[in-house]
């Protein structure tokens, strides 16, 4: 096995256990071997290793663990920042020396501001507030520095493409690999880029989409029923505020029972009219869809769609200023 097979294969790997544990658990892959993947790296290894530590140290390995997960998990600390700084300047470090004295007057001049922006984004990131982050991807430019040996007129077979990269491995070992890691990683990047995009036009989160699935469950067995909510209705105070900073009310409830049977007319459940059995999500309401461009703007605008427009004191403040107040107040 040569080095170019040896790399590409550790990246697949890696490549493919990210996809595992990020999609794992959607709808989609159920009764898949992705989802048993998914299931013997979250489900499966860990109550292994939780039961032999049971019978080795009482628990006392797990919980250590456990607070240790926690800690790496929920609290605040920088070792996210860390790995990412350690990702990003190692493969500058490694790509940029090796492809300088090949790149044109242009690559050479964009060059620092592909550089530089990732360190701006990771620090706009870092201080603000930490509320939804949205990743920011741009394109790599690896596969557009070697320009072709050949003329204009000729195209580059395969085995051409095999050569180029042998020499890359060999001579450019640096060059070669961070190219490559790139090239093999890019799909993910891209698909979780479509996926968001997916997420935004349908006004929902991962989530929240797999609270979908689960109505989509309950239709499919025919526990779930709706009808509609009037606008002018009388609001029950105990249940939901007089009024909210959404800008769309709910038209329609949603009920799950027991019996499959629709609730009985004396239930005291909100709405009017008969009610109805739907069958797929696209009959029902997405209370927090306001249309594609609604839900860009919320996301790069936030609280602009509110009815008042008005930023909430707590999500102004920049996570520096929190935890200095929370410092102080300890």
């Amino acid at each position: 096995m040569g080095t170019l097979a040896k790399i590409a294969l550790v990246i697949l790997g890696i490549s493919f256990t990210v996809f595992v544990a990020f999609f794992g658990r959607l709808p989609v892959f159920r009764h898949t071997p992705v989802a048993w993947l998914h299931r013997l790296i979250s489900v499966s290894i860990p109550n292994g290793v939780l039961a032999i530590d049971q019978k080795a140290t009482s628990g006392r390995l797990t919980s250590c663990c456990w607070n240790f997960g926690q800690y790496i998990m929920y609290d605040r600390h920088p070792t996210v920042l860390i790995f990412f700084l350690i990702l990003l300047i190692g493969g500058e470090y490694l790509y940029l020396p090796a492809a300088w004295p090949q790149m044109s007057l242009v690559h050479r001049i964009a060059g620092p501001i592909v550089v530089v922006l990732p360190f701006i984004f990771l620090y706009l990131a870092a201080a603000s507030d930490p509320g939804t982050i949205d990743a920011s991807n741009h394109r790599y430019p690896g596969f557009t520095l070697l320009p072709p040996h050949l003329s204009g007129d000729s195209k580059i077979s395969f085995n051409e493409w095999l050569v180029i990269w042998s020499w890359a491995l060999q001579d450019g070992v640096a060059l070669g690999s961070v190219t490559l890691l790139a090239g093999l990683l890019s799909p993910l990047v891209w698909g979780l880029f479509w996926y968001n995009i997916w997420l935004v036009y349908s006004g929902t989160t991962t989530n929240e989409s797999l609270k979908w699935s689960d109505w989509q469950l309950e239709m499919n067995d025919g526990f779930a029923f709706q009808r509609r909510l009037p606008l002018n209705r009388a609001k029950d105070l105990r249940l939901e505020p007089a009024w909210t900073r959404w800008p769309v009310e709910p038209e329609q409830i949603l009920v799950r029972t027991q019996d499959g049977r629709p609730p009985r007319p004396d239930s005291n459940i909100a709405g009017e009219g008969e009610w109805e059995r739907p069958r797929k999500l696209r009959e029902l309401e997405n209370l927090y869809d306001i249309g594609f461009w609604g839900n860009i703007r919320d996301i790069f605008q936030p609280f602009s769609i509110f009815r008042d427009h008005l930023t909430p004191i707590a999500e102004g403040r920049v996570r520096r200023s929190v935890k200095k107040k929370r410092r102080a107040h300890d």
